[in-house]
């Protein structure tokens, strides 16, 4: 599966790492829209938290099609 970023439109494309607000080692990321965050077949080890815009979760088919699986908004984890 691949999870793919999409910002607000007034967001910055920047990409910062930097403190968060949650507890535990933790990174504040943000991605340009339509930046792979992982790929299928990535060992995932992470957990990711969406604090704005939406993540779009989604597999490539054998047919080279795209496949939904998911998305996930504000306040969602994923990964």
């Amino acid at each position: 599966m691949y999870a793919a970023a999409k910002a607000k439109p007034q967001s910055i494309e920047v990409e910062h790492l930097g403190p968060a607000p949650m507890s535990g080692p933790h990174l504040v990321a943000t991605y340009k829209p339509g930046r792979e965050i992982y790929a299928q077949g990535d060992l995932i080890d992470k957990c990711y938290q969406v604090s704005t815009g939406a993540v779009r979760v989604y597999r490539l088919l054998s047919d080279g099609r795209r496949q939904v699986v998911s998305f996930h908004l504000p306040g969602e984890m994923f990964g």
